[in-house]
């Protein structure tokens, strides 16, 4: 019987680490720090950039480009990542359920 190639997923792929990983590029792409005015250009590129490592780690880059800006639209807005991972964790299920309603996994 083969191995898989990679036995164990490697740490830097956990959703936990994901995020604080996400939080803390975002966080230096904007230039952030106590009580500093983040030029609007920073935070666009932060999304931006983001969200772009965020497609990069789903089969549908588009449709998951326009999901990491989203989240990082809601974790900018509320100031929280949590609030952007628990949105993540609501929107599988419901595109789980959609995939399976119709027939159609590859939207998975």
């Amino acid at each position: 019987m083969a191995q898989p190639l990679i036995e164990k997923q490697p740490e830097i792929f956990s959703n936990t680490t994901f995020s604080n990983t996400r939080d803390y590029l975002e966080s230096r792409l904007r230039g952030e720090g106590p009580g500093s005015a983040v030029p609007l250009w920073r935070a666009v590129a932060a999304m931006l950039v983001t969200a772009a490592l965020f497609a990069a780690l789903h089969n549908r880059w588009a449709e998951a480009f326009v999901a990491g800006l989203a989240f990082s639209l809601l974790a900018r807005r509320s100031g929280q990542i949590a609030d952007a991972v628990a949105a993540h964790a609501l929107a599988n299920p419901i595109v789980f359920a959609m995939a399976a309603a119709t027939g159609n996994l590859a939207v998975i």
